[in-house]
């Protein structure tokens, strides 16, 4: 684990960016909660200086901040605390689109099987395209059919 103080302003920068602590073990939930209450106490107690307030950040893999929330993965997989509120509403987003394309399909799928069965009598121009296309489809399967027959015939 380490820790820095970020300039914010100029992120993007190597130098805008100092190690000011650094802790070499296993991220373990042992030595989670024996340090980060220690490292919590140490940065709030630091001065505010020139008028700015402290931002904390935390990054790490997943596993390291289902560890540090105490978050058991087997029992809840998502890290809701840290993830970005704009990712949890464009997937609940998606998922609307995807469950209404899924039914729209669905009836597609119903009204496809009820024309091949004969059993519809819809005449939205798209169906009786859809009935020309299968009328054609038999009539040159028939038409190959008689042509295999006939090819046996001459040999």
């Amino acid at each position: 684990m380490a820790f820095q103080i970020a300039n914010l302003r100029h992120s993007n920068s190597k130098t805008n960016t100092v190690v000011f602590a650094m802790f070499h073990a296993k991220d373990s939930w042992a030595n989670l909660k024996n340090n980060i209450i220690l490292i919590k106490i140490f940065i709030f107690v630091l001065p505010i200086s020139r008028g700015k307030k402290k931002v904390v950040f935390l990054f790490g893999d997943y596993e390291f901040l289902c560890k540090l929330f105490g978050i058991n993965t087997k029992l809840n997989g998502c890290l809701f605390q840290v993830c970005v509120p704009g990712l949890h509403i464009s997937l609940g987003v998606f998922k609307k689109l995807f469950d209404k394309l899924e039914n729209q399909c669905f009836e597609l799928d119903k009204k496809i099987q009820m024309v091949l069965a004969g059993d519809s009598e819809e005449n939205d121009e798209k169906i009786q395209a859809f009935r020309a296309a299968q009328l054609h489809t038999r009539q040159a399967q028939q038409f190959n059919e008689k042509a295999n027959y006939l090819q046996k015939l001459l040999n």
